[in-house]
């Protein structure tokens, strides 16, 4: 009953589809800090796309582009494609500097920071997540809210009697 999310994984092609095809039931915050996507080696990207398992985007523009997005939609389908926030304590509430774990992380305009380079989660709500789907895709209103909340829950129902 246990939900098996790879993310954040350098996992080869190989391992990734053999893991996908057995004990990860999705995979999250796709396109971010796994093993990119190479036309000679698809790495989790690759994999995630071709299994028949849910995968969850951040929808902030920042994690992965709007035409990133786009492509995730049009490959997974309304069905696969699952909303993330990747909240962190700034969320909604604007620039400034916030604590992640026993971090500072500055939230500015390209985002929350480490420094001047590490992104440190997002301080994206999920309201704008849905917002944004739509804008970026062409999902529908109804479709965008299905990502984050009847996608997420239906992940969980179908692990949970596994």
């Amino acid at each position: 009953g246990v939900v098996v999310s790879a993310g954040h994984s350098g996992a080869d092609f190989e391992t990734a589809a053999a893991a996908l095809d057995g004990p990860w039931s999705s995979v999250t915050h796709l396109f971010n800090q796994m093993s990119p996507f190479h036309h000679r080696s698809p790495g989790l990207v690759g994999a995630a796309i071709l299994s028949d398992r849910p995968c969850g985007v951040i929808g902030d523009g920042i994690h992965a582009d709007p035409a990133s997005v786009r492509l995730a939609w049009e490959l997974l389908g309304p069905e696969r494609f699952i909303l993330v926030t990747d909240a962190m304590q700034g969320t909604g509430l604007g620039e400034g500097i916030y604590i992640l774990g026993d971090r500072e992380v500055f939230v500015g305009p390209e985002g929350p920071r480490i420094g001047r380079a590490i992104l440190a989660g997002s301080p994206l709500t999920m309201n704008q997540a849905v917002a944004n789907l739509p804008d970026w895709t062409n999902a529908t209103e109804a479709q965008a809210r299905a990502c984050a909340s009847a996608n997420p829950a239906r992940l969980l129902e179908q692990e949970s009697g596994r």
